[in-house]
């Protein structure tokens, strides 16, 4: 997915967040629930998800050993 493609699509984020602000920069609807990002996305109630990498690598080591 490219940026451009955010348009109209729902996201997880903040718009106090540096990823939230680029994702209304580009038209996104945000969903604020950061502590259930995965599970929004795996029950498509989100359309992307957009990270640092900081809190990528968080949320990988937490989840791992789970069902993926």
């Amino acid at each position: 997915m490219r940026f451009e493609d955010l348009k109209g699509k729902k996201t997880n984020g903040t718009a106090e967040s540096v990823q939230g602000a680029l994702e209304l920069k580009y038209g996104a609807i945000l969903e604020p629930d950061v502590n259930e990002a995965v599970e929004l996305l795996k029950t498509k109630r989100v359309d992307a998800l957009i990270f640092n990498n900081l809190f990528f690598l968080d949320l990988k080591k937490n989840s791992s050993g789970s069902e993926n």
